[in-house]
């Protein structure tokens, strides 16, 4: 965030109830692999870590996650980790998803965040377990 959005002000970390990660949208560039979205799903929570933006980094992100072709942007409330709502946060979801898995590199990144922001045990059990799926993959290929 500080390369895409140098002015956002760090708010903390929060969740999203009613939602679930999944991969959906496959990068051919860094990552060669799924990248991060959101769907639907009433007994699932996804964590993250919200950020304060100025209008000008609201649309270099929207940039960076080619909104409004790749990646769609939606208000939506969030809870912060204290229990404060967070009614007005912007989130952003793949508009063609198709399953794909991350690559190692990727699920390692979301796994460090995991850890570094104290997002919940089951969450994080819940990277893992995709960080398994994903290493599976990788020794089946060789």
């Amino acid at each position: 965030m500080r390369e895409r959005c140098p002015t956002s002000k760090p708010l903390g970390v929060a969740y999203l109830h009613g939602y679930r990660l999944a991969f959906t949208f496959y990068s051919t560039g860094r990552w060669k692999g799924g990248c991060a979205d959101i769907i639907r799903d009433n007994n699932s929570t996804v964590w993250g870590y919200v950020y304060e933006l100025t209008d000008r980094d609201l649309m270099r992100l929207d940039n960076y996650e080619g909104c409004p072709h790749c990646y769609k942007r939606f208000q939506t409330k969030a809870v912060s980790a204290d229990g404060r709502e967070l009614p007005h946060v912007w989130v952003y979801e793949v508009v063609n998803k198709e399953s794909h898995l991350p690559s190692e590199e990727y699920i390692n990144i979301l796994l460090r965040a995991a850890i570094e922001y104290g997002f919940p045990d089951s969450y994080r059990e819940y990277l893992e377990s995709i960080r398994e799926k994903v290493t599976s993959s990788r020794n089946e290929k060789r």
